[in-house]
């Protein structure tokens, strides 16, 4: 893409979220704009005329002396006093809009395809994206730029007239220093450009060992095993590289600009003696000397001004297109032809027929969209001969796995640690969409599906899951419940049908109505907490499940054990109702006897749902209707618990005695 489009691309981008966020913004810059243009005219004229009048003897009015000194003064406090008010403002704005855009930023990044979080070359154009935010100042560095241009225009054009009827030959050392600066300024942008791709690679490592150092997750660790220094000589190191790669450009920026101002410093001597030779054969006044200086020195400005704003908003453009391209490459929908809207989050190819308005990705686009089925019974999931290796790797981890999950089935997947057991499952979450073969699930192809809508039917326990720093209660319905009773859930036609109700309906009755439906989800929420064995703990706190996992955002704060934040993970897919559920490693962190628990009342919970586990623990696989044994990406064995055993030099067999060895002990 050519440097013009782009910086259109950028301005069309930037100029529309400004107009559909904060409209002040362009009020603010055309005031700054007149005050500026305006404003650089006021010492040029009232200085000539002020001069002239003390200077001259026979010609010197008191009153005409005080009515251009006031011209000058007030007109300065003027000038000075609405630039402020307007810079701030549009600062102040600005700032509220760029935080904006690192939220935007941060969304994106949820929406992207889950690939992408392990790319390195994705997240260093999101840091990029976040870096050129930072150091373009956003908005404002277009928008400022943008205006100084044209109003250093209407600036240069004002003095030329002023300049041309009295000394033409003072544009001669202004067009020398121009053009140097038009050099300086287009070999600055190429120096400055090289820094930031080289400065972007070594942030995108420092603040990774900065957020590691700062997060209480891992204080424990950082502590026990004394990896402070570790860290710190990583960051000095990083720190030595983000110098090196600043030396170099910042000498040469330095060299250029003593060169640039030699140049410029000539051109004023120049313009000095030329000025002074007029004066001194009284082709021109006193006052016109002044005037004409300063008009001179203005309108050098200005076309500096000019090419340093082109060049800053070229620079700008060059960065915030990052930005720009990142956004709309992980927008949530495309367009196609006939009206019909689609959802292109985690999809597949590019399928021909369909002509595409807005796209993801190259290779990342949906076909048409099916419905899928809105009951919460198990659905029957279906591999056939899926083949998957990981993006930029060479090994196949899931090997040609062909395998029929029936409706309501629950199935446990074993083997060792690397033989593809996660991969399989976040083949089935969606988070790959890369792989040979087909996933059916209710007998159509998972890409088939809208993203959003196959999501609601996954209940899923990574055995890496995540708490966040919310409430108990928040991390169980991760606000669900709330989004429910604030009416923003469910289909548009059934809120409409709500709405209509509820306005037939007094005041009391709805009041009655929500307090029952609290009532209803308080005690399905505390049913899941002893389903899980949470109940005793969460009894004992005193804000019981509205107290605050952590001590982010509040003192009382508390931590979960290792077990604790396991059944809270478990209780949160049980909440979610899904008829597929998976957990991966569910009960690792659970003592036997709590595992043991877990098993026996989740397998009723789950009676009706589609169910896949894993887990090295094998005796949790009585609990299932099938077992699916995995080695180096294959299926080596299946069949029940006990058919497995009976395969005395089974892999199964070997994995389950050898385990059972360690408690016959």
């Amino acid at each position: 893409m050519n440097n013009y489009k782009v910086q259109f691309k950028c301005y069309k981008f930037f100029l529309k979220y400004l107009w559909e966020n904060q409209k002040s913004y362009f009020v603010w810059q055309i005031i700054n704009f007149l005050v500026s243009t305006f404003g650089a005219f006021i010492n040029i004229i009232g200085m000539k005329y002020l001069i002239d009048e003390i200077s001259t003897k026979d010609k010197r009015n008191l009153p005409v002396v005080i009515f251009w000194v006031c011209f000058i003064c007030v007109g300065n406090f003027l000038y000075d006093n609405i630039s402020k008010i307007s810079s701030e403002n549009m600062g102040r704005i600005n700032e509220n809009l760029i935080r904006k855009l690192h939220t935007k930023l941060s969304l994106c990044c949820l929406d992207m395809k889950f690939e992408n979080t392990e790319n390195s070359e994705v997240l260093d154009i999101i840091k990029k994206a976040e870096k050129a935010l930072n150091e373009t100042n956003g908005i404002n560095g277009i928008m400022t730029n943008i205006t100084n241009i044209v109003s250093c225009t209407f600036i240069a054009l004002g003095v030329v007239v002023i300049v041309c009827t009295r000394v033409p030959l003072l544009l001669i050392p202004v067009v020398i220093s121009f053009v140097a600066n038009t050099i300086a300024t287009d070999k600055g942008n190429k120096i400055k450009g090289s820094k930031f791709e080289k400065q972007a690679e070594i942030e995108r490592g420092s603040d990774y060992f900065n957020t590691e150092l700062q997060d209480t997750r891992y204080a424990k660790d950082i502590r026990l095993y004394n990896t402070g220094n570790i860290f710190t000589d990583k960051l000095q190191e990083l720190g030595e590289k983000y110098y090196l790669a600043s030396k170099a450009p910042d000498m040469k920026m330095f060299r250029m600009n003593i060169v640039l101002s030699f140049v410029v410093r000539t051109s004023n001597m120049f313009m000095f003696l030329l000025l002074g030779f007029n004066a001194l054969n009284k082709i021109i006044t006193i006052g016109e000397l002044s005037s004409l200086y300063q008009a001179t020195e203005k309108f050098s400005g200005s076309l500096r001004g000019i090419m340093g704003s082109y060049g800053a908003l070229s620079y700008n453009a060059s960065k915030l297109i990052y930005y720009v391209e990142f956004v709309e490459s992980t927008s949530g929908k495309i367009e196609i032809k006939k009206d019909e809207t689609v959802d292109v989050q985690q999809s597949g190819k590019i399928k021909k027929g369909n002509k595409i308005k807005k796209q993801q990705n190259d290779d990342i686009i949906m076909t048409r969209r099916y419905d899928i089925s809105e009951s919460n019974k198990g659905l029957e999931i279906e591999f056939r001969n899926v083949s998957f290796k990981y993006p930029n790797t060479k090994k196949y981890i899931l090997k040609n796995i062909s395998t029929k999950i029936k409706e309501g089935e629950h199935l446990s997947i074993v083997g060792q640690n690397g033989a593809g057991k996660t991969t399989f499952i976040k083949l089935l979450c969606r988070m790959y969409n890369d792989y040979e073969g087909e996933i059916l699930v209710d007998g159509k192809n998972i890409k088939e599906y809208s993203f959003k809508e196959y999501m609601k039917k996954l209940s899923v326990v990574f055995q890496d899951f995540k708490l966040f720093a919310f409430t108990i209660r928040e991390n169980v319905t991760v606000f669900e419940d709330e989004l429910s009773s604030a009416g923003v859930t469910g289909s548009n036609e059934n809120k409409l049908i709500t709405a209509s109700s509820n306005d037939a309906k007094t005041s009391d009755e709805s009041s009655i109505d929500k307090k029952q439906n609290k009532n209803d989800k308080d005690s399905e929420i505390y049913k899941i907490y002893e389903t899980v064995g949470l109940d005793d703990w969460i009894n004992e706190l005193p804000d019981r499940d509205d107290t605050y996992l952590y001590k982010y955002f509040v003192e009382s704060g508390v931590e979960p054990s290792g077990g604790q934040g396991q059944k809270l993970a478990i209780a949160r897919a049980v909440y979610r109702n899904a008829p597929i559920v998976v957990l991966d490693e569910p009960t690792a962190a659970l003592d036997p006897i709590s595992e043991y628990e877990v098993y026996n009342h989740f397998d009723s919970l789950v009676a009706n749902k589609t169910a896949v586990y894993i887990s090295h623990r094998l005796s949790s696989c009585r609990f299932c209707d099938r077992i699916i044994v995995f080695d180096d990406g294959k299926i080596i064995e299946e069949g029940t618990h006990e058919a497995l055993l009976e395969k005395e030099n089974g892999f199964y067999s070997l994995m389950y005695k050898t385990q059972a060895k360690q408690y016959n002990l």
